[in-house]
């Protein structure tokens, strides 16, 4: 005796795969909320801290100059 196939329902419209920029206007603003922190959250541990570039080159600037005191003292002799 063949086994019979049966075929799934076609979704129905409301089951229907969407897009995220089709999801986004149904949530309320207390889910857009909790998507935007739980986002927020994933990329700081994904993504790893960079320093800040104005804080990077006076660091660099520092490593590179003599200190303060020296530049007094050789300027004055």
């Amino acid at each position: 005796m063949p086994a019979h196939l049966t075929r799934a329902a076609p979704p129905s419209p409301s089951d229907a795969p969407i897009a995220p920029h089709q999801l986004w206007p149904r949530l309320s603003s207390g889910q857009q909320q909790h998507v935007r922190q739980v986002l927020i959250s994933v990329a700081k541990h994904l993504v790893p801290p960079r320093p800040h570039p104005s804080l990077h080159e006076e660091m660099t600037h520092d490593l590179h100059a003599p200190p303060e005191s020296s530049k007094i003292d050789s300027e004055t002799s």
